[in-house]
């Protein structure tokens, strides 16, 4: 009888060590009350944890103003295309951002960021990549995506923001950059790092404008 009484307890444990699987708790032969509220407990405070770490993992991988993608969200989701030889990337940055935050205070400046991440959202496709790498610049990696539709896409989110009204300031706009991988080695790093050259481009040209980094040298 006392080996009865154990034997699932014994299980539970054995178990719990080893960080079993649902269907290996659900095979524990709870086959009295207190065996069977253990069990119970066990399982909810597994499902309380995963929960947590899940949480936890997500606030890692998000900006917490906007809430797209931080720099090592970008990254993980990037690397899930990384077989995708047809991707193109879009730098957006805020034009005249500082003056922005001095004139009308880092409150307006925050409610600009988050107005822009909303439009970012609305105009990217679902599979898209919207992230924010910091400050007032946004990366946005489009997977499957010839340059001249990414183009596109880049002119589209500057026509919007030009058109768009946003809290405090009023009327704002963006300039944008955009490179391909197929035009980049097929090295992200440096795709990132032409898309951000023409996006310097596009604000030495006056602003308010999409540049796409030709093929080439990289």
């Amino acid at each position: 009888v006392a080996g009865r009484i154990a034997s699932p307890l014994e299980k539970l444990a054995g178990m719990v060590r080893n960080e079993g699987s649902e269907a290996s708790f659900d095979s524990v032969p709870a086959w009295y009350y207190e065996a069977d509220s253990l069990k119970e407990a066990v399982q909810y405070h597994r499902h309380a944890v995963a929960a947590r770490m899940a949480a936890l993992s997500d606030e890692a991988m998000s900006d917490p103003l906007t809430g797209l993608c931080n720099r090592r969200g970008f990254t993980l989701l990037a690397d899930r295309n990384r077989d995708d030889a047809t991707q193109c990337v879009i730098a957006i940055d805020i034009d005249h951002f500082k003056k922005i935050n001095d004139w009308y205070g880092h409150e307006a400046g925050d409610a600009v960021l988050v107005s822009l991440a909303g439009l970012l959202r609305q105009t990217c496709r679902a599979g898209d990549v919207v992230s924010r790498f910091g400050g007032e610049e946004f990366i946005v990696l489009l997977p499957r995506t010839s340059v001249e539709d990414a183009a596109r896409t880049a002119e589209r989110i500057r026509e919007l923001v030009r058109s768009t009204t946003f809290p405090y300031v009023g009327v704002m706009t963006v300039s944008a950059g955009v490179a391909a991988l197929a035009d980049s080695a097929g090295d992200r790093d440096t795709m990132l790092r032409r898309a951000d050259e023409a996006l310097y481009q596009a604000k030495s040209a006056g602003r308010n404008a999409v540049i796409v980094a030709g093929p080439g040298s990289v």
